[in-house]
């Protein structure tokens, strides 16, 4: 294909660069970089977090691992079911968006709503993953038959989100001030992943389990750039699902500034204080 030919070293690194810029060649980049994460397994992936996750912050490998499997079983099997010519994948968006509106009972209590989730995350995240693939790559597979042309999330990505979702805490610690979202009460995370590692598939996909499970997501970066580019790219897969209105990729700065404005524009708020006028922002 020309996209091979372009990415071969006779051509320097302008052949990579016009492969890697224009969308033309998607599916040449997309069967790069399986290439590239085909050799990351499991258990290497476990034994790195081990060594760098000590103390407090310590990991519960077995049940990571357990989730893993269960997680790879299940979407390998989707994947092969919803790249049949004769199977339209809008059938199961429509069962992941019931199955989360089961989750959210309002019957349920805080912590019962965490335990559902904790149960159900693998088989949601396979499937939501599923049609994140079908979604993007189904057209081009039908055409080639090669599934190298299929986008697949890598384990390092899998795992990233079972980590980001509490997915490893046996008993969470219920702060029962904040009763309005079990999302509320996942302890805060520092995920380090590296350059070209796909943070941006992480980001997406966790933004939209999280959608999907009632909550308002906010994502922020400090490029506006790379917000809206990232944004540009999950903008037609979160419409399929339904949660496009709950998904706001913003900057660090924009984010802070509406944070800051909650109650009221701060600025005024702090000019009336001075002028000791009244203001329920001050």
């Amino acid at each position: 294909t020309l996209g091979g030919e372009l990415k071969k070293e006779i051509y320097g690194g302008a052949g990579r660069v016009i492969t890697d810029t224009y969308p033309q060649f998607k599916f040449v980049r997309i069967v790069g970089i399986n290439k590239k994460t085909a050799s990351i397994k499991l258990p290497h992936v476990m034994e790195f977090m081990e060594k760098i996750n000590t103390g407090a912050n310590t990991i519960d490998r077995k049940k990571l691992e357990g989730y893993y499997g269960e997680y790879e079983k299940r979407y390998e099997n989707k994947l092969r079911l919803f790249l049949d010519p004769a199977r339209d994948i809008k059938s199961l968006v429509s069962d992941v968006t019931e199955r989360c509106e089961n989750l959210w009972r309002s019957d349920m209590k805080v912590q019962q709503r965490w335990y559902n989730v904790q149960k159900e995350m693998p088989k949601l995240l396979a499937d939501i993953f599923c049609i994140w693939s079908v979604f993007h790559c189904k057209d081009a597979y039908l055409e080639t038959k090669d599934e190298n042309v299929i986008m697949k999330p890598h384990v390092v990505q899998v795992i990233a989100v079972f980590r980001l979702m509490s997915m490893d805490i046996q008993r969470p610690m219920i702060d029962f001030s904040r009763m309005f979202s079990w999302a509320q009460n996942i302890p805060n995370h520092l995920c380090q992943i590296v350059t070209g590692g796909g943070k941006s598939i992480i980001l997406g996909i966790t933004s939209t389990v999280l959608a999907l499970l009632k909550c308002e997501v906010y994502c922020a970066c400090y490029s506006k750039i790379l917000s809206d580019r990232d944004a540009q790219s999950f903008k037609t897969f979160w419409a399929l699902l339904g949660v496009q209105d709950h998904i706001m990729y913003t900057t660090l700065s924009d984010l802070t500034c509406k944070e800051l404005n909650r109650k009221g524009d701060i600025r005024q708020s702090t000019e009336k204080l001075f002028r000791n006028e009244n203001t329920k922002a001050a």
